[in-house]
Parts: structure tokens; sequence; C-alpha cells
């Protein structure tokens, strides 16, 4: 059954009832909220983009010259990272860094071993100081606490 009937009221004016679901009077008004809401988010996520781009590059500059800044090497570590790199055979040169860590500590070896630039090196020479009997005489010459 089909109402098509008007209601009034005294104050307000008739509506009727294919009216109240809003029809087509606000499809043109949604159509075009849409189309801006898009326009809008579309520019923000640009300026977002270039935003982060920019903050990743200077937070990577910051970053890098921290990281050259810190690894100012003295003298003394590129001396002995030169003595120690005319070694030919690793096995050698693990040797020589064990001297190294015994004589002048253990940082120092390990500062020396980074200057090489050989992670190898760095990798084999860890693990020599893992072992339990460098780490007892390191332990015996005070150059590193029993915890």
């Amino acid at each position: 059954m089909a109402i098509e009937e008007k209601k009034t009221n005294s104050n307000l004016e008739s509506v009727e009832n294919v009216d109240l679901t809003g029809g087509s009077k606000f499809s043109s008004f949604e159509k075009e909220a849409g189309e801006n809401e898009k326009n809008i988010l579309k520019k923000e996520k640009e300026t977002a983009r270039e935003v982060v781009g920019a903050e990743k590059e200077s937070i990577y500059s910051q970053t890098l010259s921290r990281i050259k800044a810190s690894v100012s090497v003295s003298d003394e570590i590129k001396e002995d990272a030169q003595k120690i790199s005319q070694e030919k055979d690793v096995q050698s040169l693990i040797n020589n860094l064990v001297d190294l860590a015994l004589n002048k500590g253990v940082k120092h070896a390990v500062k020396v071993a980074r200057y090489t630039q050989d992670n190898y090196v760095l990798d084999q020479f860890h693990d020599k100081l893992l072992t339990e009997e460098l780490h007892r005489a390191l332990i015996n010459k005070g150059l590193l606490e029993d915890i």
C-alpha cells in the first residue's frame, strides 16, 4: 500500500514520504565531497612522502657524520694495523691481534682489527677471544675482569 499523503504541521512545510530518504537532493553534494576528500588525501600523501624522504636523508646524514667523528683513528692504531696486515696468513694475523690484546688491551686490538676492514679477521679474532685459554690469560694479566 503506497502512502503518498502529505503531512502538515502549522509551523512546518509539507513533506512527502519520498523526500524523507533524501532522494536525489544530496547525491551531487556527496559526489563533490567525495572527490574533494580524495584530492585532499592525495595531496596529504604526496606531502607526507616528501617530508619522510627529507627526514630520512637528514637522519642518514646526521648518523653518518656521527660515525665518521667517532671513528677517528689514532696513529698508534694505524701503525699496528699496518704491521699486522703485512701477514699473508689469516692465522698469523689473528695471533698478532692476540699478542696486541695481551700487550695493549682488548679494546686496542679490536680497534686495530676493525681498522683492517676485514670482517673475516674480525670474526676469527672474536672467536679466539672467546676461548677459555685466552680469557684466563687476559684475566691473569688484569686486562679483563672475572665476572
